[in-house]
This record gives structure tokens, C-alpha cells and sequence, in this order.
């Protein structure tokens, strides 16, 4: 249900290190990655500004502790990011859409921040300005679970078990099915539209 969304955004918060007093863009704050990559931030004290598509998507931002949603990037997103954090420019993205999101993004990171990209939905082969990112000096983060070092994966797998012992990580379940109704389940995910896990029990 969680280990592999959960572990990716724990890698995209923590790849470029200690994200405390740090100030966060996770876009598609609501997506399975994007709601674990929300409440790590916060929880390792990071400010949050998520992106979101509907009241539905919003609410659940605001629910992993985002402290600003505004709609999905685009020429506006500039000036409303900018007037949050008082004109300082972001530390770090965590990105669902590289190839869609990269020209707005670089106008409000800051010169040598990180861009941790765990997708590029809307293209797989992007076209980049590598001209005005190398002036950046940007940090281009892959992110990837089965290509994580060991290391990463005991800092996500350690930190996903202590959460889960405290009770602090929040995990969304759209359905549950018992295992006989596991075609209903299938049914189910083909249709999409679920906000969260569809799960059977053993």
C-alpha cells in the first residue's frame, strides 16, 4: 500500500540532505508520492508549498501539513510562491512532472537549489535550457526506489517504522475488498478515480 510511494518521497525530500528551515515545492501534493513527500517534509521541519488540482486534492494537502497549495504550475505560480516566502527564492522541488513543470521552476528556485524528479508524466524525453541551468549551478536529482543505494533505503525503511509506531504518517485507503471479492478490487482500480489504496485482506 505505502512502502514504494512512501520510500520515494522520503528520497526526493532527503537526497539533496537536511531539509530543516528549508522551504519545499512538492507539485501534485495530493498524488500517492506527493502526499508521503508533504508529510516528510514537514515532519523533518521543512516550509511546504504544494500543488493541487481540486478542493478534494487541496484538503488532503493541507492534511500532510502543507503550508501553501496553489494550482498546478504555471505563469502565476511565480509572483504567488514569491510573494509567500517574502521574495526568497525555494531550496528544493520535489517533481512529478519534470518535462511540464521545468520553465516555471526555475524561476522561483534559487541558484544552486535541487530539483529531486521522481517522474516526468507528461514526457519522457524532455527538452531542457541547459544554458540557463547550468548558470543556476542546479542539482538534478533522479529518483528512483529500486536505484537507491542501501543506504537510502534503511534511512526511508527506519524512518517509515518509526512513523508508523508513533502513529504520525498518514496513509489513505479508498477501499477494502476481502479476498473473494478480489475481482471486485481489480474492477475497482481498473475504473480509477480512487483517492488513495485499494486493499484486500488475507
Amino acid at each position: 500500500m505505502m512502502g514504494i510511494p512512501a520510500m520515494t518521497g522520503h528520497r526526493a525530500v532527503t537526497i539533496a540532505g537536511d531539509v530543516n528551515n528549508k522551504t519545499l515545492l512538492i507539485t501534485g501534493g495530493a498524488g500517492r508520492v506527493g502526499f508521503y513527500a508533504t508529510q516528510w517534509a514537514k515532519h523533518m521541519g521543512a516550509t511546504v508549498i504544494a500543488t493541487a488540482s481540486s478542493e478534494k486534492s487541496i484538503e488532503s494537502c493541507k492534511s500532510a501539513g502543507a503550508d501553501l497549495v496553489i494550482p498546478h504550475l504555471t505563469e502565476n505560480s511565480v509572483e504567488q510562491i514569491l510573494e509567500f516566502t517574502g521574495g526568497k527564492k525555494i531550496d528544493q522541488v520535489v517533481e512529478g512532472d519534470f518535462a511540464a513543470n521545468l520553465p516555471f521552476v526555475l524561476d522561483f528556485l534559487k541558484m544552486s537549489g535541487t530539483i529531486a524528479c521522481y517522474a516526468s508524466t507528461s514526457n519522457t524525453n524532455p527538452t531542457i535550457p541547459y544554458g540557463k541551468m547550468m548558470s543556476m549551478d542546479l542539482d538534478v536529482r533522479m529518483v528512483m526506489v529500486y536505484a537507491m543505494p542501501d543506504s537510502a533505503k534503511k534511512h526511508a525503511t527506519d524512518d517509515i517504522t518509526e512513523m508508523l509506531a508513533q502513529d504520525k504518517l498518514i496513509n489513505r485507503v479508498a477501499a477494502v475488498y476481502s479476498l473473494v471479492d478480489i475481482a471486485r478490487a481489480h474492477e475497482s482500480i481498473e475504473r480509477g478515480g480512487n483517492y488513495g489504496s485499494v486493499i484486500v485482506t488475507i
